[in-house]
């Protein structure tokens, strides 16, 4: 039996370039950016998200593009970020976890949440216990 449930994010999110990350010291030369489940190394075609909370995290452009509609350019100290919505159709499954977690390369800590994609399961990630409940709406 499962106990993941169903949820949409409902929360905006904005996108900076890779090199304006890097430019504003939140991503490494390199491209590490520090999540809030650990380094993560930034790829070709990723821009950096930065949610609710001010946490960042890569994600190639065209999946951001596949669930989130584009809202607006906005200019903060010289550097353009660009706003998203979430798509209303995009759904996901998650379930908190009562234990310290793995999932992939990130680590997820007792209280946050295992969530991964309606469509295709094996795509899972962790999300703060925080940052999930300011962000997802339980679906009924």
């Amino acid at each position: 039996m499962s106990d993941f449930k169903k949820y949409k994010k409902v929360a905006h999110i904005y996108t900076l370039s890779l090199e304006g990350a890097k430019e504003k010291g939140w991503v490494s030369s390199e491209g590490i950016v520090p999540t809030l489940e650990g380094d993560v190394k930034a790829k070709e075609g990723d821009c950096i998200c930065i949610g609710v909370m001010g946490e960042i995290w890569p994600q190639p452009a065209s999946r951001v593009k596949s669930k989130y509609d584009f809202v607006s350019k906005e200019d903060r100290d010289g550097i353009t970020f660009k706003r998203y919505r979430p798509k209303p159709e995009q759904f996901v499954e998650a379930k908190q976890m009562e234990k310290d977690f793995v999932t992939g390369d990130m680590k997820g800590s007792a209280g946050g949440y295992k969530v991964r994609s309606i469509d295709d399961v094996d795509d899972e990630w962790v999300v703060d216990q925080d940052v999930f409940e300011k962000t997802y709406q339980k679906v009924k």
